[in-house]
């Protein structure tokens, strides 16, 4: 698969809709086409530029986590006009047929294969935050707008209670080994075998082709360093959801970020995936490699992909803003 110069920018035609599948809903067959939305997108990323990467020939999902965050700070802040807005902005944007990217099992039964049940169970879950997310669009109620987001938030603060908790455990299984490593006579551990340890336990439960150390590489490897790193320096409490946000890879999209710091530890995964994760700029003005991340594929995008100093591209991401600010058709 080549790059994608600016002059093609097209939306998809019957030929490679007729292409989606065999691996999963919402896929496609040898190719990636859906770029997914991320927190600061959603709250930051201005019209004229939802539109470049509509132009540029993606099918746009919102990331479900930054749909839960941004509900919940919005009533945590009392701003239910801004998410409103939000929601008008992005909204008309969206692929109608998979507007939310979903994450955790809602995304493993979507691209992998469970049982019968637990399939069916999640795409009534799936269904109906469809439906709720096409309600909000629609008008939210005070009422509504308060319910939601108390259970959001509650939601959110259990999550992070959870994965304090998980931290804990793999940092303690890490300790055993290490512990036991010293008993035997080595009075140091390798790092990268202790990113290997966690990166087992963090195993998908669905089973998915090609299997979960390929298609969830870059999520396992980002998970497994942000744990060993946890060791020296307590994670901050959201920091859960940044982390987990390169499990949409696995869809597979790209993942579109205004986090330069989420960038930044994508890069230093080294993972051949952290060319699927990109600042909005590096989707509208740079090549694309739409092959799936992962494979012969993928390794042919690692060994050609360079991504410019995190500064650099900061100030591209500003000086394009403008650019298409103040373009006439804004583009």
């Amino acid at each position: 698969m080549g790059p994608v110069g600016a002059a093609h920018q097209h939306a998809m035609d019957p030929t490679e809709q007729r292409c989606r599948g065999p691996r999963g809903e919402g896929c496609f067959r040898n190719i990636c086409r859906r770029a997914v939305l991320d927190t600061n997108c959603f709250w930051g990323s201005p019209r004229e530029e939802i539109e470049a990467l509509r132009q540029r020939g993606f099918a746009l999902s919102l990331a479900h986590d930054a749909l839960r965050e941004a509900w919940a700070r919005s009533l945590r802040e009392g701003n239910k006009r801004l998410l409103e807005q939000r929601f008008a902005l992005i909204g008309p944007h969206l692929d109608p047929e998979h507007p939310i990217a979903f994450s955790g099992s809602l995304l493993m039964s979507m691209i992998g294969r469970v049982s019968p049940d637990e399939h069916a169970q999640d795409q009534r879950i799936r269904e109906d935050l469809r439906l709720g997310w096409e309600a909000a669009r629609a008008g939210l109620t005070e009422e509504r707008w308060t319910w939601v987001g108390k259970k959001l938030d509650e939601e959110l603060e259990r999550e992070a209670d959870a994965w304090e908790a998980e931290l804990i455990r793999l940092r303690a299984l890490l300790q055993r080994n290490i512990d036991v490593a010293k008993k035997v006579g080595h009075d140091w551990y390798p790092r990268r075998r202790g990113e290997q340890i966690i990166e087992i336990q963090l195993r998908g439960p669905a089973q998915l082709h090609p299997p979960a150390p390929q298609r969830l590489h870059l999520a396992r490897r980002l998970l497994a360093m942000k744990t060993m790193a946890s060791r020296e320096q307590q994670p901050q409490r959201n920091d859960f959801v940044d982390w987990r946000l390169p499990v949409h890879v696995a869809w597979p999209a790209f993942l579109v970020t205004g986090d330069f710091r989420l960038i930044q530890a994508v890069d230093d995964t080294g993972s051949l995936q952290r060319a699927w994760v990109r600042a909005p700029v590096e989707l509208i003005e740079d090549p694309v490699y739409r092959c799936e991340p992962w494979g012969k594929p993928g390794h042919w995008v690692r060994q050609r992909f360079r991504r410019q100093p995190i500064k650099e591209l900061r100030a591209r991401q500003q000086a394009m803003r403008r650019r298409l600010k103040e373009s006439p058709s804004g583009g």
